[in-house]
């Protein structure tokens, strides 16, 4: 049983990991916030977060270190 266990959080880790790398996490906290800041707003679609973002990057170099 303490096998499964220490499997099951591996898993949890590695999927929270790639989460983190790939901007998921990211996405699920901003909509998050989205919900329960704007809850009349519609939620945008990852493409659009990240052209919003990307935006948001070329505008404000300063807030970035290269």
């Amino acid at each position: 049983m303490r096998i499964r266990a220490a499997v099951a959080r591996a898993l949890h880790l590695v999927r929270w990991y790639v989460g983190e790398l790939t901007g998921d996490a990211e996405f699920a906290r901003h909509c998050a916030r989205l919900r329960q800041l704007h809850p009349d707003q519609p939620v945008p679609t990852r493409r659009a977060y990240e052209l919003a973002r990307s935006r948001r990057r070329d505008h404000r170099p300063i807030d970035r270190c290269c």
